[in-house]
């Protein structure tokens, strides 16, 4: 089997693939639940939902609609079902051309729309042409040839084939579109589960991705399953050799929940927020197409653009930091002060360590700074160490005690004959409030830090003196009479 995907080699510079290069680019949802949602009858004659893109084209501009504004770049076109085979059991099958040409008009327009209402420039948006599995005897060209020729035709940016359960069916499908003139990238989904305490899969995700690559996918990915083996095939999936070369890319679509066994219950602990998560955890795993799929919604899809603008603009600034700067050597560490410089020296340096002030009374913190001026004048002394809520009982933050103390005295900042080292103590930060104030630290001319387990908050002493100031009228006669017992006094009032 070759390595690279010939869709891959067939389009290059395609657009499509160019962005799903540069980072993971968000699809919408579901289609068809959204619009059983809003209408409430399913898919059946007389109400075929493919066919709404000729016979209520505003209800499916408005799905669109309602999912580019949520945040999806890439919208699936209304034609799951729109097949030959599919439709001619509808009785509709001479309107196949005309549903899947629409379909496309209808997402590029709600696409064109949502960008002249926004203000400065637009993200670059995408159509995927949807196209369902069929189960039946007849030939790929005789279900899909149709559907195909439209879709290309109309102008779809990739060909998104999806819900595929059989690997040998996929792959010919894929092989088939290949061969159709201007047939864009091709996106290939099959539906994929675990079974056993092992997670067994039905087809493996290594023999899965290689047959797909040598049928000409350039991306190869998972829909209608739940998000936990969402993020194991990809897990799986990345350590192919396809997948590390840069050859094909990975994509994951996920249904709103899936059971699984918790306790003695089987729950669905799915919400929009943990699919937003778990479209973090897809991308940092290396999934480039990420959406939903059964029951997947605007309110999850809006809770998934914001987890993965987040980690986007994480990711930005961490390159950028990257890019600026190099790490500093020691003699850039030296001019930290006296203590940096003693210490690359091999001298013996002396600390002493200081207890912010707990309140807000000025006198307290002016006594604490004239204390520091002393040492920094007495020469003995190359560093003040401040601890963290010591004791388990809130006082001033370092940082905020450092820079008051600086305020204070000028000349301790300006000269620098002291250096102050904050305890830094993680126990009630999360990640991102441990970064957020190193980089205050840093903004702060502070470069040394001490890192500690701290205090626990129960070894308060506050809390203590709360808890005993007023014992009660029972407390006061139990301890009474335990002390009369110690005296050797048996009898009342003795």
């Amino acid at each position: 089997m070759t390595a690279e995907p010939r869709a891959s080699r067939a389009h290059p510079e395609n657009p499509f693939l160019a962005a799903l290069r540069s980072g993971a680019v968000l699809a919408d949802g579901a289609t068809g639940s959204l619009l059983f949602e809003l209408t409430g009858r399913l898919s059946e004659r007389n109400h075929v939902y493919e066919a709404l893109n000729i016979e209520n084209p505003d209800l499916v501009s408005q799905v669109h609609r309602l999912y580019l504004q949520a945040g999806a770049s890439a919208l699936k076109t209304n034609t799951f079902g729109a097949n030959e085979a599919s439709l001619a059991r509808l009785g509709i099958v001479d309107r196949a051309d005309e549903i899947n040409r629409a379909a496309v008009r209808l997402a590029r327009a709600s696409i064109e729309q949502i960008a002249a209402a926004e203000a400065g420039d637009s993200p670059q948006r995408f159509v995927l042409g949807s196209i369902g599995p069929v189960f039946g005897d007849e030939t790929i060209e005789a279900i899909y040839g149709s559907q195909l020729r439209a879709l290309i035709e109309a102008g779809v940016d990739a060909l998104l084939f999806e819900t595929f359960e059989s690997l040998e069916s996929a792959s010919a499908v894929v092989r088939y579109a290949n061969r159709i003139e201007g047939c864009p990238p091709i996106v290939l989904h099959m539906s994929l589960w675990q079974y056993g305490n092992d997670g067994t899969w039905n087809i493996e995700p290594a023999e899965y991705v290689a047959e797909a690559v040598e049928a000409g996918a350039s991306v190869v990915g998972v829909n209608c399953l739940a998000p936990w083996e969402a993020e194991a095939f990809v897990r799986s999936a990345r350590k192919t050799p396809a997948v590390k070369s840069g050859a094909v890319m990975l994509s994951a679509m996920p249904n709103a929940g899936g059971f699984e066994r918790i306790g003695h219950r089987f729950m669905s602990r799915v919400n929009p927020e943990f699919l937003g998560r778990t479209a973090r955890t897809l991308s940092e795993d290396g999934a480039r197409l990420i959406g939903g799929c059964c029951e997947v919604h605007t309110d999850h899809t809006r809770e998934m653009s914001a987890f993965l603008k987040s980690r986007q603009a994480g990711i930005a600034q961490l390159v950028s930091a990257s890019a600026e700067r190099e790490p500093v050597g020691p003699e850039r560490k030296r001019a930290n002060g006296p203590f940096s410089d003693k210490l690359f020296a091999g001298e013996f340096v002396v600390s002493v360590e200081m207890l912010p002030p707990r309140g807000t009374e000025s006198r307290l913190l002016q006594a604490k700074a004239e204390l520091v001026q002393a040492l920094a004048s007495g020469g003995r002394v190359d560093a003040v160490d401040v601890t963290d809520g010591s004791r388990g009982i809130p006082l001033m933050p370092p940082g905020d005690f450092i820079q008051a103390i600086q305020e204070i005295s000028p000349d301790l900042a300006r000269t620098r004959p002291i250096e102050f080292i904050p305890h830094f103590t993680a126990r009630d930060l999360n990640l991102m409030a441990v970064q957020s104030r190193l980089i205050g630290y840093h903004a702060r001319n502070i470069h040394n830090v001490l890192f500690i387990t701290g205090d626990p908050p129960k070894m308060s002493r506050c809390g203590f003196r709360r808890a005993t100031a007023e014992p009660s009228a029972a407390a006061r006669d139990a301890l009474q009479h335990r002390n009369r017992l110690r005296a050797g006094v048996t009898g009342p009032g003795g």
